[in-house]
């Protein structure tokens, strides 16, 4: 019986033996449960028009088998323009640190300048730790949502436009009359939507630029996202401008080296007439916009974006100032 017994013991002992061991690797900190390095920033080629030739700090954190790569954020205006670029990337979530409170609702903002179409963000908060608990790296995740569907549909059509302009050979002020014109030629704002509750129609077509290509009615985002997206498809950088206290949203293109306003919206008349374009509000500089006296510029706060934020965020988003 003995004898027997004998195999199982020295089993177990070699069980206890390994667990122990396993332990003390554990707790010696040499990283096989638990580690954190610097990897390689994640660079944005210098021919690329959004983030051109920015540096995005990354860390990698191992736990067990998984290995998760997050990045080092230190501005809500860095964590917007890293969502971007992951979204350029068919990438939805966002993995990050920082070392500061970021406002999402900032973020929010920032990226709605620089994303054509209706979008929502949810976030979250994952804590990778060693087994005892005794090293931990608290991270945070942004999430994009988003049609997919229809944004993808509003690319091809956006595509095929810029194709069928012709835009070739021409100077970019020239470009942007162009893009400018077959926006209000072809699209009349969409009246009716005036009379319904827009709180429940957030993802409604007017909103986005599948609205002026498919369905040749829009609102002033779907016309200042379509603009957006258009004039970038030919490297013009543009965003859009919101402003909550007026309802209304139109847009920045950086035209002759300056950042000058432009209104579609308002360009457009209404009732919609074949055939007829303004020039009221068009590639004019801060100063002519405002003694116009007809846009208002939301107030720097928790909720909104003041215009000086706004413009130092295109200049950061489109590297002005490299």
């Amino acid at each position: 019986m003995n004898q027997l017994k004998r195999p199982t013991s020295k089993i177990q002992h070699y069980l206890k033996t390994a667990i122990v061991l396993l332990l003390l690797i554990s707790l010696s900190g040499c990283g096989l449960f638990y580690h954190q390095r610097q990897l390689d920033g994640f660079i944005i080629e210098s021919n690329e028009l959004l983030a051109r030739g920015y540096t995005f700090d990354r860390i990698e954190i191992r736990r067990f088998l998984d290995v998760e790569e997050v990045f080092s954020i230190s501005s809500e205006k860095e964590l917007a323009l890293l969502i971007m670029k992951n979204f350029e990337k068919d990438s939805l979530r966002t993995n990050y640190i920082s070392e500061t409170d970021l406002s999402l609702q900032h973020v929010y903002l920032y990226i709605e300048t620089l994303l054509p179409d209706s979008f929502y963000l949810q976030a979250g908060r994952v804590v990778y730790s060693d087994p005892l608990g005794s090293e931990s790296t608290p991270t945070k995740f942004v999430d994009v949502v988003i049609d997919q569907e229809k944004y993808q549909q509003s690319i091809l059509a956006a595509e095929s436009i810029i194709h069928d302009l012709n835009l070739d050979g021409m100077s970019d002020r020239d470009k942007v009359k162009a893009i400018h014109d077959y926006i209000i030629l072809t699209t009349a704002y969409d009246e009716p939507l005036l009379d319904l509750d827009i709180s429940e129609y957030q993802n409604h077509p007017s909103f986005t630029p599948y609205g002026v290509y498919y369905l040749n009615t829009a609102v002033c985002s779907g016309y200042a996202r379509a603009f957006m997206q258009l004039t970038r498809l030919v490297g013009i950088p543009s965003i859009m401008v919101s402003s909550q206290n007026m309802n209304h949203a139109w847009n920045l293109v950086f035209v002759d080296n300056e950042w000058l306003f432009l209104d579609a919206t308002w360009n457009d008349p209404i009732p919609d007439r074949e055939g007829r374009v303004l020039y009221t509000y068009y590639l004019q500089t801060f100063e002519q916009f405002e003694a116009l006296g007809h846009h208002y510029f939301d107030l720097a706060s928790d909720q909104t974006l003041g215009i000086d934020q706004v413009l130092r965020f295109a200049d950061f988003a489109f590297a002005m100032n490299d």
